[in-house]
């Protein structure tokens, strides 16, 4: 380009490198743009306007003693009856529902055998006896 013209050589490239930098600097702000456009659509429609406001007002009341108690878990209750102990009744009916868990599984397990021989090997004896497991 300097050889065909000293001057206007030069000119013309340094103006062609000027615009196509504008032009590519153009596209790049125009994608940063739009994925930012996308990104404000989609958190706009969540509702969660003073989100941070209540939480802050919530704890702050909480922190004071000005807010409502919260519903606690509540415990289940013992009724003594002479003789029965609460804690001993409640240990037998969670034996019964270990032992009902201890059917279904058992029962789960027979139905599994009985549905897929193929995967067991040929014949298994068709034992219906329940496992044995120890409880201590």
């Amino acid at each position: 380009m300097v050889n065909a013209n000293r001057i206007l050589g030069p000119l013309f490239f340094f103006h062609y490198v000027l615009i196509v930098m504008f032009i590519l600097l153009n596209m790049f702000l125009s994608i940063i743009n739009e994925g930012f456009s996308k990104v404000k659509a989609e958190n706009d429609k969540t509702e969660n306007e003073l989100e941070i406001v209540d939480f802050m007002v919530d704890r702050f009341k909480s922190f004071t003693g000005m807010a409502e108690p919260k519903n606690r878990r509540l415990l289940p209750s013992y009724s003594y009856v002479e003789g029965i102990d609460p804690m001993q009744n409640e240990c037998d009916g969670m034996r019964d529902k270990l032992e009902d868990m201890l059917d279904r599984l058992n029962e789960f397990i027979r139905t599994d055998k009985r549905e897929n021989k193929h995967l067991y090997g040929g014949d298994l004896p068709d034992d219906d006896a329940p496992r044995k497991i120890y409880l201590t």
